[in-house]
């Protein structure tokens, strides 16, 4: 940063600046690749791209001057991922994560004052705050890609904030738990008396239940979007934001227009900070009246996506087949894991299971027959 206060780290050529950021990525996957990404190769490759562009940027060394700096950067096109701007979507992940950073970190700390006790408190924080596994995840990624994005720029010379953060993918149990409700918990949380402000987050979240849209999707659906087709079919029509497909489709239940009648068809506008935030709330107060509640942890960006919409565009009733609970032993129903054990108690499926007479022979029979 200069004297006048203006930046000029980025006053450079473009094309240079993205061919600096190339060769510093590609030598530190290559140091990682060959298992010799040691804290001197670290220091020594962080200092080599401080030397190119260090000149009079220091004060960018810290962590949340650099983090308002990138993300300045980021709106206006100046710094770019493999050369491409950044997305509006990807733009307001970093936004969000300010929350998180500016929450943690304090205002003067640098990037040469991360050590271990600073990154494992990070998700200790982060856990203090009843974040789900996924989201905790989310935050720590972006905490790592802030201090290779710094030592890119050459406002990181600290090997450890380069390979320190260790993140733990969520287990398919924990995704199912996070996402999983039976169309019972849907119905008694439509029908929860709840306040305004907890009362639109509740009537948006169930819309995305129902509509099995993403949270990009439904929450931007208006009128023009509710057609009846060619076949006299009901459908929401819609071109899907993330992957720009068109699709239509057909609407199971009639509490989708209902929703978005009761606001005119102009959805309220919440924050995905806020929806999760109050969205909390309400499954507390749902799990006051249904104790199956009280094991799952529900956010609006995880149960949108939890549907395909590969599977729901074309989804129309063709003809009904026969349903069959086979029985299984009591060893073989012990083996399964919690969360099958937890779900399937609270459906009944288990019971039906064990008092089942019908053998895999016999089912097999009856659907060869249909």
């Amino acid at each position: 940063m200069g004297r006048d206060g203006t930046v000029r780290v980025l006053k450079s050529d473009g094309g240079m600046v993205a061919q600096e950021m190339t060769e510093f990525r590609e030598s530190l996957k290559a140091l990682e690749r060959e298992g010799k990404a040691t804290p001197e190769n670290l220091h020594q490759l962080a200092e080599s791209a401080g030397s190119k562009r260090r000149g009079d940027s220091r004060q960018l060394d810290h962590i949340c001057r650099f983090y308002d700096y990138s993300l300045k950067c980021m709106k206006e096109g100046l710094m770019r991922y493999h050369g491409r701007r950044y997305s509006e979507r990807s733009i307001g992940i970093w936004e969000e994560f300010a929350v998180y950073l500016k929450g943690y970190v304090d205002a003067e700390l640098t990037f040469g004052d991360i050590d271990r006790s600073f990154i494992d408190g990070f998700r200790l924080w982060l856990e203090k705050r009843g974040l789900m596994r996924q989201t905790m995840e989310c935050q720590i990624g972006l905490m790592r890609k802030l201090c290779r994005t710094a030592a890119e720029y050459g406002q990181n010379r600290n090997a450890l904030s380069l390979t320190g953060w260790k993140t733990c993918r969520a287990t398919d149990t924990e995704k199912r738990a996070e996402v999983y409700l039976t169309d019972e918990e849907i119905d008694a949380l439509y029908s929860l008396p709840l306040e305004k402000k907890l009362d639109e987050v509740r009537d948006l979240f169930v819309l995305g239940c129902l509509s099995f849209q993403r949270w990009s999707d439904y929450s931007r659906l208006r009128a023009e979007n509710f057609i009846t087709n060619s076949e006299g079919v009901r459908v929401i029509a819609l071109h899907q934001q993330k992957t720009g497909t068109y699709v239509e489709v057909p609407i199971t239940d009639n509490r989708v227009e209902l929703i978005c009648r009761k606001y005119d068809y102009n959805l309220p506008k919440v924050s995905r900070k806020r929806m999760n935030e109050r969205l909390k709330l309400v499954m507390q107060r749902l799990a006051e009246q249904i104790p199956s509640m009280r094991e799952l942890y529900v956010t609006v960006l995880s149960v949108a996506e939890r549907r395909s919409e590969d599977c729901y565009a074309q989804l129309k009733v063709r003809v009904e087949g026969p349903v069959c609970v086979i029985h299984q032993s009591d060893e073989c129903l012990d083996a399964m894991d919690a969360w099958n054990k937890g779900t399937h108690g609270r459906s009944g499926l288990i019971d039906k299971v064990r008092a089942s007479t019908l053998t895999e022979a016999a089912a097999e029979a009856q659907v060869l027959e249909f």
